[in-house]
């Protein structure tokens, strides 16, 4: 019982780092297109104010458009995955007796009982485990 409780928190935790690092990466990549943005809006007032300093009357409308398409506009965002052991949670919940996993040549069931001991521990890990 220990090593199907220790192969649910080694699978917890490798699911969890696996997807803090996708959405830390989601994050900067957000934020870099957030300082290009700001670029070229800062691009884009320059230019205005030197052509109304020239007493060109306004920036050509394809240029202006060209410029600034998808200025500071987000994604589509992804469906945001749940935890796993929540899926696995939502599984047995919808009536699933237990639930195989396999781990390379290692197979793992999981019941009802052994699921929410395993949650229990991780609960416990995550409340233990420093915030970043």
């Amino acid at each position: 019982m220990t090593s199907v409780l220790f192969s649910g928190v080694l699978i917890f935790a490798l699911r969890w780092q696996a997807n803090w690092i996708a959405n830390r990466t989601k994050e900067e990549l957000r934020l870099l297109n957030t300082s290009l943005d700001v670029e070229r809006a800062s691009w884009v007032l320059e230019s205005l104010i030197e052509l109304k300093t020239e007493e060109i009357q306004e920036m050509p409308s394809e240029l202006l458009e060209a410029v600034t398409r998808n200025l500071f506009s987000e994604g589509a965002s992804a469906h945001q995955v749940e935890a796993p052991l929540n899926e696995l949670a939502d599984i047995l919940q919808q009536g699933a007796k237990s639930v195989k996993i396999k781990l390379g040549e290692n197979e793992v069931e999981l019941d009802a009982s052994a699921l929410k001991k395993i949650i229990k521990a991780s609960d416990k890990a995550s409340r233990s485990a420093p915030q970043t």
